[in-house]
Protein backbone atom coordinates (compact mmCIF):
# COMPACT_ATOMS: atom_id res chain seq x y z
CA UNK A 1 0.00 0.00 0.00
CA UNK A 2 2.49 2.41 0.73
CA UNK A 3 4.29 1.86 -2.51
CA UNK A 4 1.29 2.69 -4.71
CA UNK A 5 1.57 1.91 -8.09
CA UNK A 6 5.67 1.76 -7.93
CA UNK A 7 5.52 -1.84 -6.69
CA UNK A 8 3.26 -2.54 -9.80
CA UNK A 9 5.32 -0.76 -12.44
CA UNK A 10 8.38 -2.03 -10.84
CA UNK A 11 6.93 -5.75 -10.91
CA UNK A 12 6.03 -4.87 -14.85
CA UNK A 13 9.62 -3.51 -15.87
CA UNK A 14 11.42 -6.66 -14.20
CA UNK A 15 8.79 -9.16 -16.43
CA UNK A 16 9.92 -7.17 -19.17
CA UNK A 17 13.83 -7.14 -18.53
CA UNK A 18 13.42 -10.75 -18.72
CA UNK A 19 11.94 -10.82 -21.88
CA UNK A 20 14.84 -9.00 -23.12
CA UNK A 21 17.06 -11.81 -21.67
CA UNK A 22 15.37 -14.22 -23.13
CA UNK A 23 15.20 -12.57 -26.57
CA UNK A 24 19.00 -11.72 -26.13
CA UNK A 25 19.89 -15.44 -25.14
CA UNK A 26 18.10 -16.76 -27.99
CA UNK A 27 19.93 -14.35 -30.90
CA UNK A 28 21.82 -16.35 -33.53
CA UNK A 29 25.20 -15.37 -35.09
CA UNK A 30 27.55 -16.61 -32.23
CA UNK A 31 25.66 -13.78 -30.39
CA UNK A 32 23.40 -16.76 -28.44
CA UNK A 33 23.66 -18.01 -24.91
CA UNK A 34 27.21 -19.74 -23.76
CA UNK A 35 27.66 -21.77 -20.77
CA UNK A 36 29.93 -21.28 -17.86
CA UNK A 37 33.23 -22.64 -17.44
CA UNK A 38 35.82 -22.16 -14.79
CA UNK A 39 37.88 -20.02 -17.04
CA UNK A 40 34.90 -18.04 -17.24
CA UNK A 41 33.95 -17.71 -13.61
CA UNK A 42 37.15 -17.05 -12.28
CA UNK A 43 37.60 -14.12 -14.63
CA UNK A 44 34.15 -12.80 -13.71
CA UNK A 45 35.23 -12.79 -9.75
CA UNK A 46 38.41 -11.35 -10.92
CA UNK A 47 37.02 -8.16 -12.92
CA UNK A 48 34.82 -7.57 -9.67
CA UNK A 49 37.79 -7.78 -7.39
CA UNK A 50 40.04 -5.22 -9.85
CA UNK A 51 36.78 -2.47 -9.67
CA UNK A 52 36.72 -2.66 -6.14
CA UNK A 53 40.18 -2.64 -5.87
CA UNK A 54 40.33 0.50 -8.58
CA UNK A 55 37.22 2.19 -6.31
CA UNK A 56 38.98 2.16 -3.45
CA UNK A 57 42.01 3.86 -4.98
CA UNK A 58 39.92 6.59 -6.38
CA UNK A 59 37.92 7.11 -3.11
CA UNK A 60 41.17 7.42 -1.43
CA UNK A 61 42.00 10.03 -3.50
CA UNK A 62 39.15 11.94 -3.27
CA UNK A 63 39.00 11.48 0.59
CA UNK A 64 41.41 14.38 0.64
CA UNK A 65 39.02 16.94 -0.92
CA UNK A 66 35.57 15.38 0.40
CA UNK A 67 33.54 17.04 2.57
CA UNK A 68 35.21 15.86 6.39
CA UNK A 69 31.92 13.77 7.05
CA UNK A 70 31.95 12.23 3.91
CA UNK A 71 35.78 11.57 4.31
CA UNK A 72 34.76 10.25 7.60
CA UNK A 73 32.66 7.57 5.71
CA UNK A 74 35.26 7.10 3.10
CA UNK A 75 37.66 6.32 5.52
CA UNK A 76 35.37 3.49 6.96
CA UNK A 77 34.91 1.69 3.77
CA UNK A 78 38.65 1.94 3.14
CA UNK A 79 38.93 0.05 5.75
CA UNK A 80 36.46 -2.26 4.77
CA UNK A 81 37.96 -2.89 1.42
CA UNK A 82 38.78 -6.86 2.80
CA UNK A 83 35.77 -7.26 3.48
CA UNK A 84 33.96 -6.83 -0.08
CA UNK A 85 36.88 -8.82 -1.56
CA UNK A 86 36.15 -11.94 0.79
CA UNK A 87 32.50 -11.33 -0.42
CA UNK A 88 34.00 -11.76 -4.09
CA UNK A 89 35.96 -14.11 -3.17
CA UNK A 90 33.53 -16.34 -2.40
CA UNK A 91 32.09 -16.31 -6.09
CA UNK A 92 35.44 -17.23 -7.22
CA UNK A 93 35.02 -21.20 -6.28
CA UNK A 94 31.40 -21.32 -6.24
CA UNK A 95 30.11 -23.76 -9.37
CA UNK A 96 28.17 -21.48 -11.61
CA UNK A 97 25.59 -23.22 -14.29
CA UNK A 98 23.29 -20.70 -16.03
CA UNK A 99 24.04 -19.08 -18.96
CA UNK A 100 26.65 -15.73 -20.28
CA UNK A 101 24.91 -13.98 -22.57
CA UNK A 102 25.14 -10.51 -24.25
CA UNK A 103 23.19 -8.20 -22.12
CA UNK A 104 21.88 -4.60 -22.08
CA UNK A 105 25.46 -3.70 -20.10
CA UNK A 106 24.26 -0.01 -18.40
CA UNK A 107 20.56 -0.65 -17.46
CA UNK A 108 19.05 2.38 -14.98
CA UNK A 109 15.68 3.51 -14.70
CA UNK A 110 16.46 6.54 -17.58
CA UNK A 111 17.54 3.82 -19.98
CA UNK A 112 13.52 3.26 -20.47
CA UNK A 113 11.00 4.82 -22.04
CA UNK A 114 7.41 4.66 -20.78
CA UNK A 115 4.74 3.60 -23.91
CA UNK A 116 1.37 3.63 -22.09
CA UNK A 117 1.23 0.20 -19.75
CA UNK A 118 4.30 -0.85 -21.26
CA UNK A 119 8.52 -0.14 -21.11
CA UNK A 120 10.77 0.41 -24.47
CA UNK A 121 14.58 -0.24 -23.36
CA UNK A 122 17.09 2.18 -25.05
CA UNK A 123 20.64 3.25 -25.78
CA UNK A 124 22.30 -0.58 -25.46
CA UNK A 125 25.95 0.64 -26.18
CA UNK A 126 26.74 -0.37 -22.88
CA UNK A 127 28.98 1.31 -19.53
CA UNK A 128 30.80 4.54 -21.01
CA UNK A 129 33.81 3.64 -18.94
CA UNK A 130 34.43 0.00 -20.11
CA UNK A 131 35.85 -0.19 -23.43
CA UNK A 132 34.21 -1.33 -26.77
CA UNK A 133 35.79 -4.95 -26.43
CA UNK A 134 35.05 -5.11 -22.24
CA UNK A 135 31.31 -4.22 -23.70
CA UNK A 136 30.85 -7.06 -26.09
CA UNK A 137 31.55 -9.79 -23.42
CA UNK A 138 29.22 -11.97 -22.37
CA UNK A 139 28.38 -11.76 -18.84
CA UNK A 140 25.58 -13.04 -16.33
CA UNK A 141 21.81 -11.33 -16.60
CA UNK A 142 22.11 -10.32 -13.40
CA UNK A 143 24.26 -7.37 -14.13
CA UNK A 144 20.99 -6.06 -15.89
CA UNK A 145 19.06 -6.80 -13.04
CA UNK A 146 21.82 -5.48 -10.52
CA UNK A 147 21.68 -1.86 -12.39
CA UNK A 148 17.95 -1.70 -12.33
CA UNK A 149 17.78 -2.44 -8.71
CA UNK A 150 21.02 0.17 -7.79
CA UNK A 151 18.69 2.70 -10.26
CA UNK A 152 15.74 2.12 -7.76
CA UNK A 153 17.97 3.37 -4.86
CA UNK A 154 19.49 6.15 -6.49
CA UNK A 155 15.79 7.71 -7.10
CA UNK A 156 15.06 6.66 -3.28
CA UNK A 157 18.96 8.71 -3.04
CA UNK A 158 17.86 11.88 -5.04
CA UNK A 159 14.27 12.43 -3.44
CA UNK A 160 16.08 12.75 -0.56
CA UNK A 161 18.60 14.98 -1.96
CA UNK A 162 15.81 17.37 -3.23
CA UNK A 163 14.27 17.57 -0.35
CA UNK A 164 17.62 18.62 1.91
CA UNK A 165 18.20 21.07 -0.90
CA UNK A 166 14.53 23.15 -0.26
CA UNK A 167 15.17 22.56 2.90
CA UNK A 168 12.70 20.01 3.48
CA UNK A 169 14.91 17.38 5.86
CA UNK A 170 13.04 15.07 8.11
CA UNK A 171 14.74 12.51 10.75
CA UNK A 172 13.32 9.30 9.29
CA UNK A 173 13.88 10.64 5.59
CA UNK A 174 17.17 8.55 4.55
CA UNK A 175 15.49 5.15 6.50
CA UNK A 176 12.14 5.85 4.47
CA UNK A 177 14.28 6.34 0.99
CA UNK A 178 16.19 2.91 2.41
CA UNK A 179 13.55 1.16 2.50
CA UNK A 180 11.56 2.14 -0.67
CA UNK A 181 14.43 1.39 -3.10
CA UNK A 182 14.74 -1.80 -1.42
CA UNK A 183 10.74 -2.70 -1.44
CA UNK A 184 10.74 -1.35 -4.93
CA UNK A 185 13.40 -3.54 -5.85
CA UNK A 186 12.08 -6.82 -4.57
CA UNK A 187 9.01 -6.24 -7.23
CA UNK A 188 11.31 -5.89 -9.60
CA UNK A 189 13.19 -8.85 -8.73
CA UNK A 190 9.71 -10.98 -8.53
CA UNK A 191 8.78 -9.89 -11.57
CA UNK A 192 11.46 -10.77 -13.23
CA UNK A 193 12.14 -14.26 -11.45
CA UNK A 194 8.17 -14.89 -12.42
CA UNK A 195 9.39 -15.14 -16.30
CA UNK A 196 9.95 -19.34 -16.53
CA UNK A 197 12.73 -18.56 -19.53
CA UNK A 198 15.19 -17.16 -17.07
CA UNK A 199 15.87 -20.21 -15.01
CA UNK A 200 18.25 -21.56 -17.80
CA UNK A 201 19.83 -18.28 -17.61
CA UNK A 202 20.57 -18.22 -13.56
CA UNK A 203 22.01 -20.76 -10.91
CA UNK A 204 19.80 -22.91 -10.41
CA UNK A 205 20.84 -23.03 -6.76
CA UNK A 206 18.87 -20.45 -4.25
CA UNK A 207 22.52 -19.45 -2.51
CA UNK A 208 24.48 -19.22 -5.83
CA UNK A 209 21.90 -16.69 -6.86
CA UNK A 210 22.01 -14.93 -4.12
CA UNK A 211 26.03 -14.66 -4.08
CA UNK A 212 25.75 -13.55 -7.86
CA UNK A 213 23.41 -11.10 -7.82
CA UNK A 214 24.75 -9.29 -4.76
CA UNK A 215 28.47 -9.61 -6.27
CA UNK A 216 26.82 -8.15 -9.38
CA UNK A 217 25.76 -5.28 -7.06
CA UNK A 218 28.63 -4.63 -5.13
CA UNK A 219 30.49 -4.89 -8.86
CA UNK A 220 28.04 -1.72 -10.01
CA UNK A 221 28.30 0.13 -6.95
CA UNK A 222 32.47 0.12 -7.10
CA UNK A 223 31.06 1.33 -11.01
CA UNK A 224 29.11 3.97 -9.57
CA UNK A 225 31.82 5.52 -7.41
CA UNK A 226 34.51 6.02 -9.95
CA UNK A 227 31.91 7.36 -12.13
CA UNK A 228 30.56 9.84 -9.78
CA UNK A 229 33.91 10.78 -8.39
CA UNK A 230 35.12 11.84 -12.12
CA UNK A 231 31.94 13.28 -13.18
CA UNK A 232 29.50 14.23 -10.25
CA UNK A 233 31.63 14.40 -6.87
CA UNK A 234 28.58 15.32 -5.04
CA UNK A 235 26.75 11.94 -5.80
CA UNK A 236 29.68 10.27 -4.02
CA UNK A 237 27.38 9.25 -1.29
CA UNK A 238 25.02 7.56 -2.96
CA UNK A 239 27.21 4.67 -3.87
CA UNK A 240 28.99 4.94 -0.84
CA UNK A 241 25.66 4.59 1.48
CA UNK A 242 25.30 1.01 -1.39
CA UNK A 243 28.72 -0.45 -0.11
CA UNK A 244 28.53 0.27 3.19
CA UNK A 245 24.86 -1.41 3.59
CA UNK A 246 27.28 -4.70 2.23
CA UNK A 247 29.49 -4.37 4.62
CA UNK A 248 27.02 -3.77 7.83
CA UNK A 249 24.83 -7.11 6.58
CA UNK A 250 28.30 -9.18 5.30
CA UNK A 251 27.77 -12.19 8.07
CA UNK A 252 24.56 -12.50 6.06
CA UNK A 253 26.06 -12.71 3.03
CA UNK A 254 28.71 -14.91 3.68
CA UNK A 255 26.44 -18.13 4.88
CA UNK A 256 24.71 -18.47 1.54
Amino acid sequence: ELLGSHALEAYDLGARTAELHCTLAGAGGGLGAESWGELSRKALAQEFRTQVRRAIRELKRHRRIAHPSVAERIAALVGDESVLLDVLHLLRDRPLDGARIRVHGDLHLGQVLVAGTDHVFIDFEGEPLRTIGERRIKRTPLVDVAGMLRSYDYAAQTGVRIQAERGLEEPHLAEWADWWGIETGRHFLAGYLANPGVASLLPSDPGTLRLLLECCLINKAAYELRYEIDHRPDWVPTPLRALERVVAETDLIGQV
